[in-house]
């Protein structure tokens, strides 16, 4: 929480900021305590400080959450090769490496248009994130309806940032990943 609010949330640290400021103001006006002389005196040069220290410095978590956003962005411009900068080159699920899943991408981008992505949720707890997505598809007879899929994503950090290591789906349509595999798994003994 300390951190979200005073390292993350510039916007909420300067309006609470301007509130404080205003409630001291107020207070000397009116009663014109020593306090609030000496408040008034110390409070903006702090504030400044803690507002510069807010506005230069990237968290972790705010890291991940501009990756996550890179990856959403590339999902909905189908554009599989922006991915590349936020896969770490040490990928690896399921026996694929990055250039095996950015290949998989670009051939899934070229016949299933994401008409709309909308990522519903996102909670990251360094170095992971977990993400719910609702996507809208299309092939190319058109529309196919939407897909809603829940991933956990694995980061590791390197010289240049926060990079996906690992994805695990979750679920795809509310039905878990483990039982569509096993549903997959018995289709194949037909």
């Amino acid at each position: 929480m300390f951190q979200e609010f005073f390292l993350e949330g510039f916007g909420w640290m300067l309006a609470s900021f301007v509130l404080l400021l205003v409630i001291a103001l107020a207070t000397y006006y009116f009663q014109q305590s020593p306090w609030s002389k000496k408040f008034l005196a110390y409070a903006p040069p702090i504030m400044l400080v803690l507002l510069a220290v807010n506005y230069f410095v990237v968290t972790d978590r705010e890291d991940i959450r501009n990756k996550v956003k890179i990856g959403v962005q590339a999902c909905r411009d189908g554009n599989a090769d922006a991915l590349r900068p936020i896969i770490a080159s040490s990928f690896s699920t399921e026996g694929l490496d990055r250039d095996a899943l950015i290949a998989i991408a670009r051939e899934v981008f070229q016949h299933v248009k994401l008409q709309s992505v909308w990522v519903t949720d996102v909670q990251i707890d360094v170095p992971e994130a977990r993400l719910a997505a609702l996507s809208e598809l299309a092939t190319t007879g058109g529309p196919q309806g939407a897909v809603k899929s829940d991933w956990q994503l694995i980061f590791t950090e390197e010289a240049d940032g926060w990079k996906i290591s690992s994805v695990k789906p979750i679920s795809i349509n509310n039905v878990p990943y483990e039982k569509l595999l096993e549903v997959v798994g018995e289709a194949k003994h037909f």
